[in-house]
């Protein structure tokens, strides 16, 4: 998942002078684990892809070789570790919070409708997880429903 482009259509994306600075980008970047550097002027130079893997010891390679101009790393970090145990959950929190920049959004967890998703979304709270990092929200039923998808960044465990 990309935690930060390295281009966009406006010119706002992430630029460094080198693979260091790269680094260092995704070093201060929350859920950054993965950064991938272009340093070829004409081509793509200074891009700064900021990334986010599952598990950074073992990153996803799309192209290698002599003629693929990107420069990447990784870093141990911000990753979960399956082999460590789920925090237990909250049973009695009755609703969370998200956070937007159009404001707070508050949803009272209804277990009898979807108890997995009660689940999750308590895991997540009790965690201290972001909760609404990329949320797109399409369908909303005031006192009813709330549809899309809900992106979250879970804190590390290792």
């Amino acid at each position: 998942a990309v935690v930060r482009a390295g281009w966009t259509a406006e010119g706002t994306g992430v630029t460094a002078g080198g693979p260091r600075e790269c680094c260092e980008a995704c070093l201060a970047a929350r859920g950054c684990n993965v950064w991938v550097f272009c340093p070829v002027g004409a081509l793509c130079g200074g891009q700064c892809w900021l990334k986010r893997q599952d598990d950074p010891r073992v990153p996803r390679e799309r192209s290698a070789g002599p003629s693929v101009p990107w420069v990447s790393g990784s870093l141990e970090r911000a990753y979960w570790d399956p082999s460590r145990p789920l925090p237990s959950s909250l049973p009695s929190l009755t609703s969370v919070t998200l956070s937007s920049p159009a404001g707070d959004i508050r949803l009272r967890l209804r277990p009898g409708w979807s108890q997995s998703s009660v689940d999750y979304l308590r895991l997540l709270a009790t965690m201290g997880a972001d909760l609404c990092v990329d949320c797109k929200l399409y369908r909303a039923e005031p006192q009813f429903l709330l549809q899309g998808v809900l992106r979250a960044v879970i804190p590390a465990n290792n």
